[in-house]
């Protein structure tokens, strides 16, 4: 939509890990943007794993100085926001955060494995509905 920076500015929070000019291990946690070439670069940065996306070990964001990776580098589940949500089940989460996800899917649905398999190699469309329902469903 036309108006899709205004509805996104301190609604939407994506996190990204800086390589360049400032590398840091803090991530960066991105709620306002300029225009939607730099919204979309931020929710691209966000989802980047160097090699495995690309050749390159970063991506640049349109409008910025900055170079960027992946925001799970470092901050796998950003402590920020009203409701979390989460691929992986809660068993495996709650151990590494102080405020585990509100929705999660049940370690009986699907394996650890299979899961992370899926983060790198998306599942067939049907499988991509099945879990967006019960996602729904959970929420």
């Amino acid at each position: 939509p036309n108006d899709v920076v205004s509805k996104c500015n301190g609604r939407l929070h994506v996190t990204v890990t800086s390589v360049w000019p400032k590398p840091s291990i803090q991530p960066k946690i991105v709620n306002r943007f300029d225009n939607v070439d730099q919204l979309v670069g931020f929710v691209a940065a966000s989802c980047f794993i160097p090699i495995y996306s690309s050749r390159k070990f970063y991506t640049k964001v349109d409008y910025t100085n900055g170079y960027f990776v992946d925001g799970g580098v470092f901050a796998f589940m950003p402590p920020i926001g009203d409701i979390k949500v989460s691929p992986f089940p809660l068993r495996l989460l709650r151990p590494l955060y102080k405020s585990a996800p509100d929705i999660t899917l049940s370690p009986r649905e699907y394996s650890i494995p299979l899961l992370v398999k899926w983060s790198l190699i998306p599942p067939k469309p049907d499988k991509l509905r099945e879990i967006y329902d019960k996602g729904i469903i959970s929420s």
